[in-house]
């Protein structure tokens, strides 16, 4: 063996220790960990239940469901801030004003050339979101 082999040993098996630790995390985070494990049953659906809520607030239903969906993410970017200190709150103003396109879309016109349209993003479940 040489003198730099002899000399680099540890620091090549140190890193071999800490490279195969962040590829096991890694694996278990990306493979293994999944929130439906961890959250309880309540917080998780009610995690999918807003995920879902986000494409009926930018338009992907009816005007009223888009003015419902709105209110109800403001609702929960508001409760969210309050947890966040305040990190979240411009998300209200983000809702009201998709409350406001959906209140729009009322009127027929607006609705005729609305450009979403009614499509629909199915379960966040089945695209992998949460």
């Amino acid at each position: 063996m040489s003198v730099v082999s002899t000399a680099t040993a540890p620091f090549r098996w140190t890193y071999r220790q800490v490279a195969g630790a962040a590829s096991n995390a890694w694996t278990w985070l990306t493979e293994g960990l999944s929130l439906k494990d961890v959250l309880i049953p309540a917080v998780y659906d009610t995690l999918v239940w807003l995920t879902n809520q986000v494409p009926l607030a930018l338009g992907g239903g009816e005007p009223g469901e888009m003015i419902e969906a709105s209110f109800v993410l403001a609702v929960a970017a508001f409760v969210s801030s309050l947890i966040s200190f305040g990190a979240t709150l411009f998300l209200v103003g983000v809702f009201a004003f998709t409350g406001f396109l959906g209140a729009l879309r009322f009127i027929p016109v607006v609705e005729k050339y609305w450009p979403v349209g009614e499509w629909r993003i199915g379960d966040s479940e089945s695209l992998g979101v949460l």
